[in-house]
């Protein structure tokens, strides 16, 4: 190692560039530059500097190397947390700003917020499991309940209540649809879908519900049972019905989820049923149309 360190230092002293340096020594460049400023912040020329003997430099160098061993140990603990930090992501409520939050109290000398997303990011990219999904004009209609319920306020009464938030997305173009609706049920959803393709002006081939029980009376891999009312309603319009197979991946529901992002944008109020009853936007990627 010391042989090394007095190599790398040579070649700067002689005039070759850190690049240069860090590519002939199968380096960093980071690696190479600590070198540099450790030997410049000694005071000594290149010839004291290569006279030092093994003891001297390990105690001049001792303490890049222990900043190296303090960041592998802080590495192998993150990496031993990460399963489970991930996993736990899909819980509802759940964000990796949270997570470190519970991570720093418990390692608040090690990684920051920054660091730590990258963490995250980088472990799921090599777990995650992506396939390419062909979507055509006019084909599917996706349709979910998207989010928290949005509280709505009678302006007269004063009388809050609480609304679903009816999301339906055409996934070839990502053009979205979106109504505030009462519940969940079946009645509501049926109008929500009614809405959704009257705006769109057309009825697509299929309609693909997130195993809602208002759509699907039982949810199965090979033979889902539709509701018969959704099943009549979607007869009248000409169109099947094809529910999202269940823990496949994302599928509407995770295309549905991307549209709670639209409910922060500037100059939405959801303050008044006449008002969020028919609350009408693009896809975040277009911009937003409020009517």
């Amino acid at each position: 190692m010391n042989k090394r360190i007095k190599s790398i230092l040579r070649c700067y002293a002689a005039g070759m560039g850190i690049k240069e340096t860090a590519s002939t020594f199968h380096t960093s460049r980071n690696t190479v530059r600590k070198y540099v400023r450790l030997f410049l912040s000694s005071g000594k020329s290149i010839e004291q500097f290569l006279s030092l003997s093994n003891e001297q430099l390990h105690e001049m160098f001792s303490c890049t190397e222990s900043r190296h061993r303090d960041s592998s140990s802080r590495q192998i603990e993150l990496k031993a947390l990460l399963p489970g930090y991930v996993s736990r992501l899909t819980q509802k409520g759940t964000s990796v700003r949270k997570l470190f939050k519970e991570y720093h109290a418990e390692y608040p000398e090690d990684y920051q917020l920054p660091s730590f997303k990258r963490a995250v990011r980088q472990y799921k990219f090599h777990i995650k499991v992506v396939g390419h999904v062909e979507h055509y004009a006019a084909d599917q209609m996706y349709i979910d309940f998207a989010g928290d319920r949005r509280e709505v306020v009678d302006e007269m009464t004063g009388e809050t209540k609480k609304a679903e938030v009816f999301v339906a997305i055409l996934p070839f173009s990502h053009y979205t649809y979106c109504e505030a609706v009462w519940s969940q049920h079946k009645e509501d959803l049926i109008k929500g879908c009614e809405n959704a393709m009257h705006y769109f002006e057309g009825v697509p081939a299929a309609i693909v519900p997130d195993n809602l029980k208002a759509a699907v009376t039982r949810s199965d891999r090979n033979e889902p049972v539709i509701n018969d009312d959704f099943a009549a309603f979607a007869e009248h319009y000409g169109c099947a019905v094809y529910p999202a197979m269940p823990s496949q991946g994302q599928g509407p529901g995770g295309k549905c989820r991307e549209t709670s992002l639209s409910f922060r944008l500037p100059g939405h109020r959801g303050d008044d049923v006449r008002q969020s009853g028919r609350t009408q936007y693009r896809h975040p990627y277009f911009p937003a149309r409020f009517q």
